[in-house]
C-alpha cells in the first residue's frame, strides 16, 4: 500500500491481523527498568506513565496520538524507484560563490556525505539546494525539506512548486489542510517527521539552529528515524551554534558562504545616544539630532527606516518631520503598517508597533 511507504502509524496487535506480510512492525514502547518510546526516543520511569489498566504510555509525544505498551509502530519499506525525468523550470543564474556551494553539496550527496550550508541571511540558500534536489528526484529518490517554523514551510512551498511544477509537492504542518499522500517531494515542519520511518533519501533541514528544533532531543530522534539507512542530510543555517559545528565536524562537509548574492556587506548597527527622544517632536531644537541623522542618508540617496514605539508617537513625529525638512529633495513618508487590532498578551491589551519609511527622491 503506497500510502504507508516510509510512513509509521500506531496500531494494536489485532489491527495488524488485517495486514499482509509486506508490513513491518515494532513495539511502540520498549520496557526495561525504564521505558523508551520508539517514536520520540524519550526515556522515563514507569511511575509517571502508568495507566489504570496497568499498561504504560508515552506522555512526551501524546500530541501525535497515544502510544501505549500495547501499541505497535507499523510501516512499510518503499520499493526502489527507477530514474525518471524531472521538470525543472528555474532559469536564473547562481553567482560564482553560490555555484561553488551548490556543486559541492551535490558532489557530497553523490559521494554519500552529509552537508551543512553555513551561509549568511539573504545569500540564497534555497536556490543553492535546487541542484541536489533535482539530482535526488531524477534518480528515483524521495526528498523532504523540513523547518521548525510553519511560516518558513508556507513560504517555501510556492517557490519549490514553481521550480518543480510536476512534482505535486506535499505541504504538511499542524492543522494544515492537506491530507497525507505518498509522493517524492515533501515540505513539512520538523514535528511532522514523527510520522515518517526510513522515508527519505535526502532530508534538508532549514534553520537547523532555530526554536523549537534546537536542543530538542525528540525532534533529533524523529529526524534520524525519517531518513533512510543510506539517506543523507543537508542542513541550512546562517548562525550555527558552536556545539553544533563541533558535533558535525567529523561527519558533515561544511560549505561556507559569508556574503549575500549582491556582495554588499551586512549592515553593522551603530548605537547613538539620543537624550529625551520621547519629546523630540515638540520643538525644532529637540528634533535637530534626528533631522541630522536622516538628512545624512538623504544626501547620499539612502533610504531611511524609522521605527516608532506607538501609533500616536509615529503620527506626531511624521508631522514634525514634514515641517522641519527643507532640504532640496522631495520626501515621501510611507506608513508601512498600522495594526490597530488590539491583541491580548498575558491578560493585557496592547497595540502593534508602527513604523515609517522616509525615502528621498
Amino acid at each position: 500500500m503506497e500510502a504507508l511507504y516510509g510512513r509509521q502509524i500506531v496500531m494494536t496487535k489485532e489491527d495488524q491481523d488485517t495486514l499482509d506480510c509486506t508490513y513491518q512492525s515494532r513495539r511502540g514502547l520498549f520496557i526495561d527498568s525504564k521505558i523508551t518510546c520508539q517514536r520520540c526516543g524519550s526515556h522515563f520511569s514507569k511511575e509517571i506513565a502508568r495507566l489504570p489498566t496497568q499498561d504504560y504510555y508515552c506522555p512526551y509525544c501524546i500530541q501525535f496520538g497515544r502510544i501505549t505498551s500495547q501499541s505497535y509502530l507499523v510501516s512499510q519499506e518503499e520499493k526502489e524507484n527507477p530514474p525518471r525525468l524531472v521538470t525543472f523550470t528555474w532559469q536564473e543564474m547562481l553567482t560564482p560563490a553560490q555555484q561553488e556551494v551548490s556543486c559541492n553539496v551535490l558532489s557530497n550527496f553523490q559521494q554519500h556525505k552529509h552537508s551543512l550550508i553555513w551561509a549568511v541571511t539573504g545569500s540564497g540558500k534555497t536556490e543553492m539546494i535546487f541542484a541536489v534536489l533535482r539530482y535526488c528526484l531524477q534518480n528515483g529518490g524521495r526528498a523532504a525539506i523540513a523547518s521548525p517554523r510553519i511560516d518558513v514551510c508556507r513560504e517555501l512551498y510556492p517557490r519549490i512548486n514553481e521550480v518543480f511544477p510536476k512534482e505535486n509537492t506535499l505541504l504538511l504542518y499542524g492543522n494544515s489542510n492537506e491530507i497525507y499522500r505518498y509522493n517524492a517531494l515533501t515540505i513539512c515542519t520538523t514535528h511532522q517527521l514523527f510520522h515518517f520511518y526510513h522515508a527519505f533519501d535526502l532530508l534538508i533541514i532549514d534553520e537547523i539552529d532555530a526554536f523549537p528544533y534546537e536542543g530538542d532531543k525528540r525532534l533529533a530522534f524523529a529526524q534520524k528515524n525519517a531518513l533512510k539507512k543510506n539517506g543523507k542530510y543537508v542542513y541550512l543555517s546562517a548562525t550555527p551554534p558552536t556545539h553544533l559545528l563541533r558535533s558535525l565536524k567529523e561527519t558533515f562537509c561544511i560549505e561556507k558562504l559569508p556574503v549575500r548574492f549582491h556582495k554588499r556587506p551586512l549592515v553593522v548597527p551603530q548605537l547613538i545616544w539620543y537624550e529625551n527622544w520621547k519629546y523630540c517632536y515638540q520643538s525644532n531644537w529637540k528634533i535637530k539630532k534626528l533631522y541630522f541623522l536622516i538628512s545624512k542618508n538623504c544626501f547620499k540617496i539612502i533610504m531611511s527606516l524609522v521605527f516608532c514605539p506607538s501609533i500616536y508617537y509615529m503620527q506626531k513625529l511624521y508631522t514634525k518631520v514634514g515641517e522641519v525638512f527643507f532640504i532640496p529633495l522631495r520626501l515621501n513618508v510611507f506608513q508601512l503598517k498600522i495594526n490597530t487590532e488590539k491583541k491580548k498578551f498575558n491578560g493585557c491589551v496592547r497595540e502593534s508597533i508602527a513604523s515609517y519609511f522616509v525615502q528621498p527622491f
